[in-house]
């Protein structure tokens, strides 16, 4: 009788914790608000000029305006000049603004040391890249052999096959694997220089190493011992690799991508951390963890 009666009185709260029609709130969609960023300094840090004739400003909260110049000491002549090296640079250029490490620098509040300027005005000039420049990273088919690891035309014979392509000419590509298309396909590119990777090892031990692991994990395994860099100069990279990746006799293609440190900003140890650090003995147990 006692546990009806408990039962019968849980039923009760239950129904009278559900919200009535009336008391329930409307289902809104979550706001997102974008963080609004901080508010630019205005204070300026130094000025320097770069090697193509356009002036740096680098404030000291760390962006820094390139600017070209207004009156350039030599007259248009000078102008031109600034604007031909502007261009020529292509992607190397820098943008109009730039966000720089100020942690990697140390504060610009104060008196920039020369130094610090030299390296800022450096590191502006060349940006880093993510890519190698006019080098494609590929893995042929295994049905597509090369014949040597390493094979390089001579700058007048990839001139000639690009004007007689260019003409459409009845020409014969340089015959950098077995395969006619692929072939075709890096004459039309202008490749002129074919180098294996892992070439320290032979092919045959590459090959049973990627049997095994391909073995272990079930699955097909890029044959990287048929893994290749080209050296591309007729072509931009972005379009080498596409065209590259829809040829059959490419198992893989992709640029060289860049590997910079993960070393990211330079911050001094303050002065009560060195002494606790000093202060640290190693322990004399022969087991455990010592600090």
């Amino acid at each position: 009788m006692f546990s009806r009666a408990c039962a019968a009185a849980a039923v009760a709260l239950s129904l009278l914790s559900i919200p009535r029609g009336g008391d329930a709130l409307p289902h809104r969609h979550t706001a997102f608000v974008a963080p609004t960023p901080p508010p630019l300094s205005n204070r300026v840090a130094f000025t320097a000029k770069l090697h193509d004739g356009r002036f740096v400003t680098v404030y000291t909260d760390g962006h820094a305006m390139l600017t070209a110049p207004q009156t350039p000491a030599t007259g248009s002549a000078a102008l031109k000049r600034v604007r031909a090296a502007a261009s020529m640079a292509g992607p190397r250029a820098p943008r109009a603004r730039q966000q720089i490490w100020v942690t990697r620098y140390g504060p610009l509040g104060g008196e920039v040391p020369a130094s610090v300027r030299r390296q800022i005005v450096f590191d502006l000039e060349h940006p880093p890249e993510r890519f190698a420049a006019q080098r494609v990273l590929v893995a042929f088919a295994p049905s597509v052999a090369v014949a040597r690891d390493s094979d390089a035309l001579a700058p007048a014979a990839v001139r000639s096959l690009q004007q007689a392509i260019l003409a459409r000419r009845a020409v014969t590509p340089h015959a950098f694997t077995s395969d006619v298309r692929t072939n075709a396909a890096l004459s039309h590119l202008g490749v002129d220089r074919v180098e294996r990777l892992f070439a320290r090892l032979d092919r045959g031990t590459l090959g049973s190493l990627r049997a095994r692991a391909e073995g272990r994990t079930h699955r097909a395994l890029i044959p990287f011992e048929n893994a290749y860099a080209l050296h591309v100069s007729g072509a931009p990279l972005a379009e080498a690799v596409r065209k590259l990746r829809a040829l059959p006799g490419v198992a893989y293609a992709a640029p060289d991508y860049t590997v910079q440190s993960m070393i990211a900003d330079r911050r001094p140890i303050p002065s009560d951390a060195l002494r606790e650090i000093a202060a640290y003995r190693r322990s004399p147990m022969a087991f455990g963890r010592s600090v």
